[in-house]
């Protein structure tokens, strides 16, 4: 889990580098993916899809 969300995080680094108020797009990338299910998480001791 960790290695796959940490690898989707730093494309959404380089996505955003170099863009006006990077931070703040690559915040509200990693707000957008999580609610969409594109990151993942532990839930009762389950690897899941973070929207689940």
């Amino acid at each position: 889990m960790d290695l796959r969300d940490n690898k989707i995080g730093r494309k959404i680094g380089r996505d955003c580098r170099g863009r006006s108020k990077a931070n703040h797009k690559a915040r509200d990338t990693c707000i957008s993916y999580t609610k969409n299910g594109k990151l993942w998480i532990i839930k009762s001791k389950k690897l899941v899809r973070s929207n689940a």
